[in-house]
């Protein structure tokens, strides 16, 4: 099992941070997690995760793109771990104020708050490269690149299951709503099936750890009845908490 640095080899595209500093000690946290809740997200997906997060008796604050805007780095940093839901991540691009992106980013980079960002807040994660004190031009730069693209299953349906595999040689059926996939061979922890193409990856960005997702794991039934959608295996949650507990307690995950 490695434990991959979002580092600056360019073939990666990873935020540049040539050490590995240990975690930030950080006492009397408002809660354990802060979620994003705003406009742009799917607040069925943000109701899910906070269930998930209920049901393992941690606390959990959501927050809308207003009190996102107003946050600085050091208030960021009264939270374990900040988590950014699914939905329609172009239109959580232009509700972002430039002062979140620069403070949201420092409090991942210097203030140890953990990121886990699923689908729409895994795109959200990618932006070109800025320094700490810089507002980057779009996203939050956690993962330096300009883009990331949708991975479409050969469905070409928006949302569908998909099967994803795992280091252990187990494969999940998982549901999918156009997601990304990541052109980065480190830190990964999940390849879609069909092509092997990572899924889901982790890596360290200065003292936190960050966790992206393209699946969907934590989508509750719902969705599967809504998308007509067949799911051979039943809930993923499980998978969705290893995620989220992986960033929170910065322990790494298998990977490939």
């Amino acid at each position: 099992m490695d434990s991959p640095t979002f580092a600056g080899d360019a073939a990666d595209g990873f935020l540049p941070n040539s050490e590995l500093p240990t975690p930030l000690v950080r006492r009397n946290l408002k809660a354990d997690f802060l979620i994003y809740d705003g406009k742009g997200v799917d607040s069925t997906d943000t109701s899910a995760i906070v269930k998930l997060i209920r049901a393992h008796g941690l606390t959990e604050r959501t927050i809308s793109e207003s009190a996102l805007n107003s946050l600085t780095a050091a208030e960021f940093a009264q939270y374990g771990t900040f988590i950014w839901p699914g939905g329609d991540n172009e239109e959580m691009d232009t509700v972002i104020s430039a002062s979140a992106r620069r403070e949201l980013r420092k409090a991942v980079i210097q203030k140890g708050l953990n990121y886990v960002g699923i689908c729409a807040g895994a795109f959200i994660a990618v932006g070109p490269s800025a320094g700490v004190e810089e507002t980057p031009v779009a996203g939050l730069a956690l993962l330096n690149g300009t883009f990331i693209d949708n991975y479409r299953p050969a469905s070409g349906n928006p949302i569908s299951m998909v099967w994803t595999d795992f280091p252990d040689g187990s494969r999940r059926d998982l549901i999918l709503w156009w997601g990304p996939y990541f052109e980065t061979q480190t830190g990964v922890v999940a390849r879609y099936s069909a092509d092997g193409r990572p899924a889901m990856i982790q890596g360290r960005v200065g003292h936190s750890f960050v966790v992206l997702s393209g699946p969907h794991p934590e989508a509750p039934q719902s969705w599967r009845k809504a998308g007509g959608l067949e799911d051979e295996d039943g809930l993923d949650t499980d998978i969705a908490w290893r995620l989220i507990q992986a960033a929170h307690t910065h322990h790494p995950l298998p990977t490939f």
